[in-house]
């Protein structure tokens, strides 16, 4: 289970070099006219996990009531966090669609929120691991491309902002890497066995904050914009299916946390 855990986070990573790659190699009009896209399939990926957490996680518990303000729980922290760090909202546009420059103090604060922003990644990654395998390769490929679109719009912000490529590719890796600080605090959480309940609540929480305030109305948005309406719900269908077949045929098996295998400290082997 960790080697799964680990080396999902390691793919999750790489979409921080992925972008730069792109750019790099002159893609960036192909990606600028299809990242729009990529969001839309994002969106029906993570509708598809969203329901798979939150199927699970009322399967989990034991109280209705406590499994629901949990999940509230993760809804209000996410809000909170954005709400008193302002700068960490998504770019999902490429380059990314503003009305002004960026500073190097612009390029230092959305660092810090998206560092944040990965560390809650690697504890939403343990949480679906923690359900069962299928459900965290689901978690792994939804924010996957979630981030894909996110740091391809963050390299041009670090180049707008006077960062070198090779500087901008830099820190744009080592902040991806805080996604290992929220999976150190998930496992080191998850071993305690009252706090498992919690833990998916919150990881729940979070997922529909993204879908709900995020993935979703970005994608009506540039359907909106675009008059492309037609084209995104396909493409948001096309993510339903794939995530759909993903979810019937991948291993499927419940594990109750009252079950002392439950906990992610005693399943540390592949």
């Amino acid at each position: 289970m960790l080697l799964s855990i680990v080396s999902s986070a390691l793919l999750i990573m790489f979409a921080s070099l992925i972008g730069a790659i792109f750019v790099w190699k002159g893609f960036g009009k192909f990606l600028q006219k299809n990242t729009q896209y990529l969001v839309t399939f994002a969106s029906g990926v993570f509708t598809i996990l969203t329901f798979s957490l939150l199927k699970e996680t009322f399967h989990l518990s034991q109280s209705t009531l406590f499994t629901v303000s949990s999940i509230i729980t993760g809804i209000i922290l996410i809000e909170l966090i954005i709400k008193f760090m302002p700068s960490a909202h998504h770019h999902h546009s490429v380059p990314p669609d503003c009305d002004h420059k960026h500073s190097h103090i612009d390029a230092r604060r959305m660092m810090w929120s998206d560092a944040f922003h990965n560390t809650g990644d690697g504890i939403l990654l343990v949480s679906a691991y923690m359900i069962n395998i299928h459900i965290g390769i689901i978690a792994t490929i939804g924010i996957f491309l979630h981030e894909i679109v996110q740091e391809i719009s963050e390299f041009f912000i670090l180049k707008e902002a006077g960062y070198s490529t090779k500087k901008a590719l830099s820190y744009n890796f080592l902040v991806s890497s805080s996604i290992l600080i929220g999976i150190f605090l998930a496992l080191t959480l998850s071993s305690i066995n009252w706090m498992t309940a919690p833990l998916m609540g919150l990881a729940t929480g979070g997922f529909i904050y993204v879908l709900t305030r995020d993935l979703i109305p970005h994608t009506i948005h540039h359907a909106k914009k675009t008059n492309s309406i037609f084209k995104h719900i396909i493409i948001f269908i096309i993510g339903l299916i794939i995530m759909l077949t993903v979810n019937n045929f991948a291993p499927h098996t419940h594990e109750h946390p009252d079950h002392s295998e439950h906990s992610i400290s005693n399943k540390l082997v592949p």
